[in-house]
């Protein structure tokens, strides 16, 4: 601001660059991906309904079992693989907490069940 009062005053034109964002860039995936049309409805992921998180859920407990008679210490699987385990059954669960999401336009309003955030595998 204060170099551009400095030119006005001693009768010097600015020099005005252009600028690389006054024409209209977009960056697509492919070209005319952002003039494709939008799916027509949203559809939630069901990560409970997948076979991964099927066999986990159902199987989490006799593994775990299987692993701590047949260590030799007793003690089973490490305490961190349990752990991420019996996460990945919970996460996405809306019993486990949830954030109502709504639309300020429209009223439109949708559950959106947390994430477990764990670094092994996530089923939301």
């Amino acid at each position: 601001m204060l170099a551009r009062l400095w030119l006005i005053c001693r009768d010097v034109e600015p020099v005005v660059q252009p600028s690389a964002y006054e024409e209209p860039c977009a960056y697509e995936r492919f070209p005319g991906a952002a003039t494709t049309p939008l799916v027509p409805a949203y559809r939630p992921r069901r990560p409970h309904a997948s076979v991964l998180h099927r066999v986990v859920r159902d199987n989490l407990l006799t593994f775990l079992e299987q692993g701590a008679l047949h260590s030799a210490s007793g003690e089973g699987y490490p305490l961190y693989l349990e752990k991420e385990l019996r996460s990945y059954v919970a996460c996405g669960s809306p019993a486990l907490g949830f954030a109502r999401i709504r639309c300020p336009a429209c009223g439109f309003e949708r559950l959106l069940p947390f994430s477990c955030k764990n670094r092994g595998p996530s089923a939301a």
